[in-house]
């Protein structure tokens, strides 16, 4: 059944990622409890074939299941309240959102049509929906809605996104710092906040930013100055989980990425900006962004604004489609093609 929810205007006429946000949406009004926890079986980005840690164990973090088989036998969606110790934990909001991103992604890879159509067709379509979720990130900052603001940082925060373009990236982080500026004035920055994966969630951050560091930097960038062109990000997050005693967690390499930022910069030496209202002026860098970005081209053709869906192979015409595709037939088939117009999401195996 299709659902009855608004369509926004960033998608095409008929378009797969338009149905999984509309879906997203429709899961959103039809689940109440949307953002309660849940858990997760394995670390995200976990290897089985790496060795269980030590420092996992000396951390209380438990070995990963042997296999995760969806919450049949593992512990895979089981509510928190059962397992309050359990580490891995995501809202069900955050979660779906994961899910909605990566069915975007798969939709934005021609090899999964058995089609070429430019180089690194999927890794610029990549960037469009990282650009997308920053955008959804944007709506809900406009909403006042910091459940809404979580659920993207949670949802990349566990998507792998080291593909993304580095001015895209700094204000991915950006989006980050400004997020925990909220939780700071929500009261929700500590170790009692309502939000339960606070230090796993900076974790995976930090992490990541220390594998995929920004470049994107301004020299002449002021401390306090509620701007950020890139510097010094996991010192910021150190910062923060030191002043609200956060204990921050997660991957493996934690311990490793702190302390490397802490050779920069020792996180009592860093200068947060003043002011309780968007303090690091996000919403300034992001219609900034959008100004600089809209006329980017991506593959052959230019984009009249960031995000959007003009990488989906989905939203192109059947015609399209057959002549990019090695076997010169549509990789859509007629009955996809209905289901697709009907609201359907189709999801790339």
């Amino acid at each position: 059944m299709a659902s009855t929810t608004p369509r926004s205007k960033r998608w095409s006429r008929i378009s797969t990622s338009a149905n999984a946000d509309k879906a997203y949406h429709q899961f959103l009004k039809d689940t109440p409890d949307a953002y309660t926890y849940i858990c997760i079986c394995t670390r995200p980005g976990f290897n089985p074939d790496d060795e269980y840690d030590s420092s996992d164990e000396d951390n209380n973090i438990p070995p990963p299941q042997s296999q995760c088989d969806g919450g049949e036998t593992c512990i895979c969606f089981k509510p928190l309240t059962s397992h309050p110790d359990h580490p891995w934990r995501f809202t069900k909001a955050g979660l779906e959102t994961m899910i909605t991103y990566r069915i975007m992604i798969d939709l934005r890879d021609p090899d999964a049509f058995g089609m070429y159509t430019f180089n690194d067709h999927a890794g610029f379509g990549a960037l469009e929906v990282v650009q997308n979720a920053i955008l959804d990130f944007r709506d809900a900052v406009a909403k006042g809605d910091w459940w809404g603001m979580w659920a993207v940082c949670e949802a990349l925060g566990w998507i792998d996104d080291g593909g993304i373009l580095d001015e895209t990236n700094v204000l991915y982080e950006h989006m980050f710092i400004a997020m925990l500026a909220e939780l700071e004035k929500q009261g929700q920055l500590g170790p009692n906040s309502d939000v339960r994966n606070l230090g796993f969630i900076m974790g995976m951050y930090a992490s990541e930013a220390t594998n995929t560091p920004s470049e994107y930097d301004d020299p002449d960038t002021q401390p306090g100055s509620g701007t950020y062109y890139g510097e010094i990000f996991v010192q910021y997050l150190a910062a923060y989980a030191t002043r609200r005693n956060v204990t921050i967690h997660g991957p493996s390499d934690l311990d490793e990425s702190i302390a490397k930022a802490e050779e920069v910069t020792d996180p009592e030496d860093v200068v947060f900006p003043t002011g309780n209202k968007d303090p690091w002026k996000w919403v300034a860098a992001m219609k900034a962004y959008e100004k600089r970005n809209k006329g980017v081209a991506f593959g052959a053709s230019r984009k009249s604004n960031v995000g959007g869906d003009s990488l989906d192979i989905t939203t192109f015409s059947s015609a399209e489609r057959k002549r990019k595709s090695f076997t010169k037939t549509d990789p859509l088939t007629p009955d996809m093609i209905k289901s697709i117009k009907e609201g359907e999401v189709l999801q790339m195996s």
